[in-house]
């Protein structure tokens, strides 16, 4: 079972990416927490190949990458999307 959700609209985005950008069909999207910001860390997405620290998730039509260090910072998080007059982008909560 995948740690995190994600809505519709952030899937809808992102498989966008995939196509528009043409990413390679062997990429999956890998999610990374990084030190600082307000709350201790940084949540990131981004294309990437797996590797040997990785766990992997297919519950959304791709393969959706975790390392196992950044996987307690990860449990239990929404990925959405935000489109509007102030901002645009994936957002963690």
């Amino acid at each position: 079972m995948c740690p995190v959700t994600i809505s519709k609209e952030a899937l809808y985005e992102i498989k966008e990416i995939f196509n528009t950008k043409k990413v390679p069909n062997n990429y999956g999207l890998r999610l990374t927490v990084q030190g600082g910001g307000c709350a201790g860390v940084v949540h990131k997405l981004g294309f990437d190949l797996k590797n040997e620290q990785d766990l992997c998730y297919l519950d959304f039509g791709f393969e959706l990458m975790i390392a196992k260090k950044d996987l307690m910072h990860l449990i239990g998080k929404h990925i959405s999307f935000i489109e509007n007059v102030e901002k645009r982008g994936f957002v963690f909560e």
